[in-house]
C-alpha cells in the first residue's frame, strides 16, 4: 500500500484518480481549499485536507504520511506561476525526509502538440502548443529531470465521462438547441474516459521503477470530430441543434478549436498497462449523456 497526496482532487481528473487509488487498496490524502468537500471526499474514503496548493503550509505536514505526491490541480488563471511555484514548494519540502524516496506525477496535457490534423504523434514528436499551455513542454522536462523525486509526467486527452467536463458544457449548450463551435468543422480531439485515465495513473506509482523520468500520452486510440461529437449529442438528448462556427477569441478557445492529431499511446499501452475499457465519445454517448443528466439533479 502507498500512501498519496493529491492536489486537485475535486476536479475531474483529481476525483477519480484519488478513487481509483483508493480501489487498490492505497490510502489518498486530497487536499482542497473548500472544507464543505472534506465530508463528501469521506464518504468515499479519501482523506479530505483543508488546504491550498499555492500555501504549502496546509500541506508540508503531510509528507511525513505520504510517499507519493499528484499534481492534477492545473488552472487556467496563472498556471505557469502556479506549476512552478508547486515544484519549488514541493522541492523544498521533501528535503525534510533526507531518508524518504519520493514519487511525483505532473499532469500535463495532449493539447502540447498543437494543430496537427492527419498527423500521428507520440512522446517523441515536437511540440507546438496553443498559448495557454505553452509552458509546459518546457516544466515537463524540468519535472522528469528533478533529483529531488522520482518523476513522470502524464499527458491526457480530454476526459469524458462522469459529469462531462467540457463535454458536460457541450452537453448544456446542446439542450438549448444552439452551439457554437470554436473554428470550423474539421476540429478533432482525442478523448480519454476519467475511469480509464485514473486506473492507469495507479499502474504508473505502481511500476514507478520502470516509469520515473519519462512522459506518457494517454487518449483514445480514436480521435473524434467535434462537430460529429455534438451531432451524437443532439441525437440522444432528442434536440434539433444549430451549430455555428467561430474563430477563438481568448487562449482557452484558440486550445479548443485545434485540429488535433492521432495520438500513438503504445507506450501507454506497453508500460503502463493502459486499456480502453470504455466506448469513444460518440459509440458511448447514450450512456454518457444519461450520466451526466444525473450528475446535474
Amino acid at each position: 500500500m502507498v500512501k498519496v497526496l493529491l492536489f486537485g482532487v475535486t476536479g475531474v481528473i483529481g476525483r477519480e484518480v484519488a478513487r481509483s487509488f483508493v480501489r487498490r487498496g492505497h490510502e489518498v490524502y486530497g487536499v482542497t481549499r473548500n472544507e464543505s468537500k472534506v465530508k463528501e471526499l469521506l464518504q468515499e474514503e479519501i482523506n479530505g485536507v483543508v488546504g491550498d496548493a499555492a500555501d504549502p503550509s496546509t500541506w508540508t505536514s503531510l509528507l511525513e504520511h505520504v510517499s507519493v505526491i499528484i499534481d492534477s490541480s492545473a488552472g487556467y488563471s496563472d498556471p505557469t506561476k502556479a506549476a512552478y511555484k508547486l515544484l519549488e514548494d514541493l522541492t523544498t519540502a521533501v528535503k525534510q525526509y533526507p531518508n524518504k524516496r519520493f514519487t511525483f506525477v505532473y499532469t500535463s496535457g495532449l493539447w502540447v502538440y498543437g494543430s496537427r490534423l492527419g498527423k500521428t504523434v507520440d512522446e517523441t514528436s515536437p511540440t507546438n502548443p496553443p498559448s495557454i499551455v505553452s509552458y509546459r513542454p518546457e516544466f515537463e522536462q524540468k519535472v522528469i529531470e528533478s533529483t529531488a523525486f522520482d518523476a513522470l509526467v502524464i499527458r491526457p486527452g480530454l476526459i469524458h465521462g462522469r459529469s462531462g467536463s467540457i463535454f458536460g458544457v457541450w452537453f448544456s449548450q446542446v439542450e438549448t438547441g444552439a452551439i457554437t463551435l470554436i473554428n470550423d468543422d474539421q476540429t478533432r480531439i482525442g478523448p480519454i474516459h476519467a475511469d480509464d485515465l485514473a486506473e492507469t495513473y495507479v499502474n504508473a506509482v505502481e511500476r514507478i521503477q520502470v516509469t520515473k523520468g519519462q512522459i506518457f500520452n494517454l487518449a483514445n486510440r480514436q480521435t473524434e470530430n467535434v462537430t460529429d461529437v455534438i451531432k451524437a449529442m443532439a441525437r440522444v438528448a432528442n434536440v434539433d441543434v444549430k451549430i455555428t462556427y467561430q474563430k477563438a477569441t481568448n487562449p482557452f478557445e484558440e486550445a479548443l478549436g485545434l485540429h488535433g492529431p492521432t495520438f500513438d499511446v503504445s507506450k501507454a499501452i506497453n508500460v503502463l498497462g493502459y486499456e480502453q475499457r470504455r466506448p469513444g465519445v460518440v459509440d458511448g454517448m447514450e450512456r454518457y449523456y444519461k450520466s451526466w443528466k444525473a450528475h446535474q439533479q
